[in-house]
Protein backbone atom coordinates (compact mmCIF):
# COMPACT_ATOMS: atom_id res chain seq x y z
CA UNK A 1 0.00 0.00 0.00
CA UNK A 2 1.53 3.66 -0.94
CA UNK A 3 1.17 6.37 1.92
CA UNK A 4 -0.11 9.17 0.04
CA UNK A 5 -0.51 11.68 2.55
CA UNK A 6 3.06 13.45 2.37
CA UNK A 7 1.75 14.39 -1.20
CA UNK A 8 -0.73 15.85 0.04
CA UNK A 9 -0.77 19.71 -0.10
CA UNK A 10 -1.96 21.79 3.12
CA UNK A 11 -3.78 24.79 2.60
CA UNK A 12 -2.57 27.87 4.93
CA UNK A 13 -6.01 30.15 4.74
CA UNK A 14 -4.93 34.28 5.05
CA UNK A 15 -7.47 37.54 5.07
CA UNK A 16 -5.43 39.93 3.00
CA UNK A 17 -7.05 42.56 5.12
CA UNK A 18 -6.39 41.00 8.63
CA UNK A 19 -2.46 40.69 7.17
CA UNK A 20 -2.37 44.31 5.77
CA UNK A 21 -3.68 45.84 8.91
CA UNK A 22 -1.32 43.99 11.13
CA UNK A 23 1.62 44.78 8.89
CA UNK A 24 1.20 48.43 9.10
CA UNK A 25 0.94 48.92 12.76
CA UNK A 26 3.06 51.46 13.50
CA UNK A 27 3.53 52.77 10.58
CA UNK A 28 1.79 55.98 8.23
CA UNK A 29 1.11 54.75 4.78
CA UNK A 30 1.09 57.25 2.22
CA UNK A 31 0.06 54.67 -0.46
CA UNK A 32 -0.49 51.08 -1.59
CA UNK A 33 -0.81 48.46 -4.39
CA UNK A 34 -1.87 45.00 -3.41
CA UNK A 35 -3.01 42.71 -6.06
CA UNK A 36 -4.12 38.62 -5.90
CA UNK A 37 -3.66 35.78 -8.32
CA UNK A 38 -1.72 33.57 -9.02
CA UNK A 39 1.92 34.08 -10.26
CA UNK A 40 1.04 33.16 -14.19
CA UNK A 41 -2.28 35.06 -13.74
CA UNK A 42 -2.16 38.04 -15.84
CA UNK A 43 -5.59 39.41 -14.67
CA UNK A 44 -4.78 39.59 -11.32
CA UNK A 45 -7.45 41.52 -8.77
CA UNK A 46 -5.60 45.07 -7.99
CA UNK A 47 -6.68 47.05 -5.18
CA UNK A 48 -5.09 50.53 -4.99
CA UNK A 49 -4.71 53.73 -1.83
CA UNK A 50 -3.68 56.46 -3.83
CA UNK A 51 -1.57 58.91 -2.49
CA UNK A 52 -3.55 62.38 -0.38
CA UNK A 53 -6.59 59.83 0.23
CA UNK A 54 -9.53 60.60 1.97
CA UNK A 55 -10.66 58.27 5.01
CA UNK A 56 -13.50 57.06 2.78
CA UNK A 57 -11.20 55.96 0.47
CA UNK A 58 -8.80 54.42 2.92
CA UNK A 59 -12.48 52.66 4.18
CA UNK A 60 -12.99 51.53 0.65
CA UNK A 61 -9.38 49.86 0.21
CA UNK A 62 -9.22 48.31 3.74
CA UNK A 63 -12.55 46.84 2.89
CA UNK A 64 -11.60 45.63 -0.80
CA UNK A 65 -9.16 43.50 1.12
CA UNK A 66 -11.66 41.50 2.89
CA UNK A 67 -10.89 38.26 0.95
CA UNK A 68 -9.10 35.11 1.89
CA UNK A 69 -6.40 33.25 -0.29
CA UNK A 70 -4.18 30.38 -0.10
CA UNK A 71 -0.61 31.34 1.26
CA UNK A 72 0.25 27.49 1.47
CA UNK A 73 2.94 26.02 -0.31
CA UNK A 74 2.88 27.01 -4.05
CA UNK A 75 3.41 29.94 -6.27
CA UNK A 76 2.48 33.48 -4.81
CA UNK A 77 -1.17 35.08 -4.91
CA UNK A 78 -0.89 38.44 -2.99
CA UNK A 79 1.28 40.80 -4.33
CA UNK A 80 2.12 44.42 -3.39
CA UNK A 81 3.99 47.28 -2.53
CA UNK A 82 2.89 49.55 0.09
CA UNK A 83 4.51 53.15 0.77
CA UNK A 84 5.49 54.78 4.22
CA UNK A 85 6.41 58.28 5.59
CA UNK A 86 10.24 58.17 6.89
CA UNK A 87 11.24 56.50 3.49
CA UNK A 88 9.81 52.92 4.63
CA UNK A 89 8.21 50.70 2.18
CA UNK A 90 6.90 47.06 2.36
CA UNK A 91 6.81 44.62 -0.60
CA UNK A 92 5.60 41.25 -0.86
CA UNK A 93 8.55 38.38 -1.15
CA UNK A 94 7.57 34.74 -1.69
CA UNK A 95 10.24 31.81 -1.97
CA UNK A 96 9.66 27.80 -2.37
CA UNK A 97 5.79 28.28 -1.49
CA UNK A 98 6.11 30.93 1.32
CA UNK A 99 4.43 34.41 1.23
CA UNK A 100 6.26 37.79 3.70
CA UNK A 101 6.26 41.09 3.56
CA UNK A 102 10.10 42.69 3.26
CA UNK A 103 10.16 46.38 4.59
CA UNK A 104 13.13 48.51 3.57
CA UNK A 105 14.00 52.08 4.46
CA UNK A 106 16.33 54.28 2.22
CA UNK A 107 20.05 54.64 4.16
CA UNK A 108 20.31 58.17 5.52
CA UNK A 109 21.92 60.45 3.59
CA UNK A 110 25.44 61.71 4.78
CA UNK A 111 25.79 65.44 5.58
CA UNK A 112 27.38 67.79 2.84
CA UNK A 113 30.69 67.52 5.18
CA UNK A 114 31.29 63.81 4.10
CA UNK A 115 31.12 63.90 0.54
CA UNK A 116 34.42 63.60 -1.22
CA UNK A 117 35.62 66.92 -2.38
CA UNK A 118 37.88 65.63 -5.01
CA UNK A 119 35.46 64.11 -7.27
CA UNK A 120 36.85 64.06 -10.55
CA UNK A 121 34.61 63.58 -13.61
CA UNK A 122 35.16 62.30 -17.19
CA UNK A 123 35.43 65.65 -18.93
CA UNK A 124 38.14 66.65 -16.67
CA UNK A 125 40.41 63.35 -16.82
CA UNK A 126 43.77 63.46 -19.32
CA UNK A 127 43.74 60.42 -21.01
CA UNK A 128 47.29 59.26 -22.76
CA UNK A 129 47.39 59.81 -26.69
Amino acid sequence: MIDNRSSQLKLIVMNAKEEFLKRIIGFKVICATIACGDSWDDNKSTFNLKPKYTEDEYQKFINSLDFNYDAGYGGQNLFGIIWCEDGVWMERGEYDGSEWWDVYSYPAIPALEQWCVDVEYAEDRQYNK
